[in-house]
């Protein structure tokens, strides 16, 4: 596979780069992880208001109906509420810079070595679990939004069979007298204004908690885009280095032809030594007397060597007169 700083493109004058300008501000917008991030934002307002204003409702209907004047702990349940806003806020943008980071030319630039793109796998798989418990959570708070909803839907039925509200037509709770007989010494009968009262805020407080629902519900649907949209960031800062190679060879297969590098003129070389071997004999046939004779005086001495071996001396003096 072509790769940067290739031999093929040594020889070109001028460097081209591996491929086209980096991409600009609308291409490195994560759009993805943006809108999921406007999801979780517009829930959270939705759900954190309406529930507030549910629970005061809801406070103040129970007040009348059990005859409580103080309830404690409700200072602690208002701070519940924004806290839970407050920290679903936080986390959201946390996935949402892991996003960014994970998104186009800045993950090219951010994830460049392996131990980089080794956080960065780690970054998303971190996003990941914190989207699916955060997923799970406000699915059981979705749930128990949804049955709050539906007693008040209940409750409203009830107001509606009241044809009236006089000291004869009553709403009658003593059903739920077992749940508050420790708080409450109340009958649970509400009548005339108490129960004209109850079926007004009754009505406005299943209108909160259906937004409240609505709410959850979408800040759900953006955790779920959050999922998928980290666990596709993972994939690609994973294949990074495949992915910025291929569009490296895209790039230079679709470049226009460049000139041939210049030819250089050929360097002189000295010419190699002779091989003593290869070389020609001088001829033999003009040889002066002088060099005849210290030939022959060479032999007469091999001739001694031998000693009293006829063989050996006529073989020497046979070759000795073919050669000269």
């Amino acid at each position: 596979m072509y790769k940067r700083g290739h031999p093929m493109d040594r020889g070109y004058g001028t460097a081209v780069a591996a491929y086209p300008s980096k991409d600009g501000c609308i291409s490195r917008v994560p759009y993805s992880s943006v809108m999921a991030f406007v999801m979780c934002t517009i829930g959270v307002i939705m759900f954190a208001i309406m529930m507030i204003w549910s629970f005061n409702a809801s406070v103040e209907q129970a007040r009348r109906a059990l005859d409580i004047v103080d309830i404690p702990y409700l200072s602690r349940v208002h701070l519940a509420f924004i806290v839970v806003a407050v920290v679903m806020e936080v986390l959201a943008l946390f996935l949402l810079l892991i996003g960014v980071l994970s998104t186009g030319s800045t993950r090219e630039e951010v994830y460049k070595r392996p131990e980089s793109r080794r956080g960065g796998r780690i970054s998303c798989a971190i996003a990941i679990v914190v989207s699916y418990v955060l997923l799970i959570l406000w699915l059981l708070v979705l749930a128990s939004t949804a049955i709050i909803s539906f007693k008040y839907f209940e409750f409203a039925k009830l107001c509606s069979s009241l044809s009236t509200y006089s000291e004869q037509s009553c709403l009658d709770f003593s059903g739920y007298k077992p749940l508050f007989e420790d708080i409450s010494k109340s009958n649970l009968k509400l009548c005339g204004g108490n129960a004209q009262e109850f079926c007004a805020l009754t009505n406005t407080v299943f209108s909160w908690n259906i937004v409240g629902f609505v709410g959850s519900f979408i800040i759900c649907l953006g955790l779920v885009q959050f999922v998928s949209t980290h666990a596709s960031n993972y994939a690609h800062v994973s294949s990074e280095q495949r992915y910025i190679e291929l569009k490296e060879v895209l790039y230079v297969d679709g470049r226009p032809p460049q000139p041939p590098p210049p030819m250089l003129p050929p360097i002189p070389r000295a010419p190699p030594p002779a091989d003593p071997r290869f070389q020609i004999r001088p001829d033999r046939r003009g040889v002066s007397h002088d060099s005849l004779a210290r030939r022959q005086q060479r032999h007469q001495h091999s001739r001694s060597l031998h000693g009293s071996n006829p063989w050996l001396n006529d073989d020497f003096d046979n070759g000795f007169h073919r050669q000269y």
